[in-house]
């Protein structure tokens, strides 16, 4: 760690700022000279703190950026201690450094990253997107050529990825046994007793929700011993629409994918199940869902995979439901519902997910 890094997005300074930016040769000879905080996903489930910084600089120039947007860890409250324990914060600043450089998928220019464990500090400083139109930040849920746009990018990423021999020299990404975990384990059942406490839990499932709900909760460590353990690939894993923005302006690569953290080795269609779990209208979900897969599936074989049947990659589809209920049921129970949006998109978040099991019969992939 070269300098002091901030604890919050309100420690940032403009001297500190000139310093980190100055001592990685980002801004060459010039300095910044003032800027602006903005808070950016205040009750909307955020795992970090984001602000959006405006910079003014003593020498204009089009090579440097007007705003940036800075990820921190949130200071306290549960969702900072899981993150904390699941090391989400250290993974995204490793998984720009070693992972980016050579995949072939956009993500947000990162200016400058930087961590210090032992104080749980953590700071990345990234290139802000809000010029690119954003699909998910309405609650309607995303088109079929944006689900579309975004299912063939990720299929190139995992791809590029795939039964990779350096999977396992990367420390920081949690292996296939550990995405059900003792630790994941008591974390799922931790979020379903706290939505089954709440009264409106029952009323935003669709019908039969909250007996699948209630099957998940009774055998989710079964998926302990049935973890998949070759076709591997980096899944996002947490690929719903407020992480990716689109760049209309260019057709060859539109799609730009941010929020890493969570990022983990496993089965990469599961990627797909959490696309359209939680960012397509259920009507939509169930008209489209079929046709992206296969063009999943096909966008893989285009890009080189072998030894793997589409019969594995829909059941594949499946089980990413079941393995990942964990995430709307946390954004449920212990994400910031303190705005109308965030409310929102946590009741959609388990309606649109449990209407998908329950389509799909994945609660009979269940082990016994």
């Amino acid at each position: 760690m070269g300098i002091e890094l901030p604890a919050t997005t309100k420690d940032i300074t403009v001297e500190w700022l000139n310093e980190a930016l100055h001592e990685n040769g980002f801004l060459g000879d010039t300095d910044i000279i003032s800027i602006k905080h903005e808070v950016i996903g205040i009750g909307e489930g955020m795992i970090s703190d984001i602000a959006r910084i405006s910079l003014s600089y003593n020498n204009a120039s089009k090579q440097l950026p007007t705003t940036i947007v800075a990820k921190l860890p949130l200071a306290s409250g549960p969702t900072h201690t899981r993150a904390i324990e699941a090391g989400v914060y250290p993974r995204e600043i490793q998984f720009y450094k070693e992972i980016i450089p050579s995949s072939p998928i956009r993500t947000p220019t990162c200016y400058f990253s930087d961590m210090d464990p032992e104080n749980e500090k953590f700071v990345l400083l990234l290139e802000d997107c809000a010029k690119y139109s954003q699909p998910g930040y309405g609650l309607n849920g995303i088109n079929y050529a944006q689900a579309k746009a975004i299912t063939l990018a990720i299929a190139e990423f995992h791809a590029r990825w795939w039964d990779d021999t350096k999977l396992s020299t990367y420390s920081m990404l949690r292996s296939p046994t550990d995405t059900v975990s003792e630790w994941e384990i008591d974390f799922f059942r931790t979020s379903w007793e706290m939505c089954s406490a709440r009264e409106d839990f029952k009323q935003y499932l669709p019908e039969g929700g909250f007996d699948v709900s209630k099957l998940l909760y009774e055998k989710y460590h079964l998926l302990k011993d049935n973890n998949p353990d070759d076709k591997l690939t980096i899944i996002h894993s947490d690929l719903k629409a407020e992480n990716v923005f689109i760049d209309d302006t260019n057709e060859e690569q539109p799609v730009i994918v941010y929020d890493w953290a969570l990022a983990i080795v496993w089965r990469g269609v599961a990627d797909i199940s959490f696309l359209l779990g939680t960012s397509v209208d259920t009507d939509l979900r169930r008209n489209i869902e079929k046709d992206l897969i296969q063009q999943y599936y096909s966008r893989l074989i285009e890009c080189g995979v072998k030894r793997y049947s589409f019969d594995e990659c829909s059941t594949d589809y499946l089980k990413g439901y079941l393995y990942f209920t964990t995430n709307p049921l946390a954004l449920f129970s212990l994400g910031d519902r303190s705005s109308a949006r965030g409310n929102q998109r946590a009741i959609q978040g388990i309606e649109r997910w449990f209407s998908a099991i329950i389509d799909n019969d994945a609660i009979s992939l269940l082990p016994n």
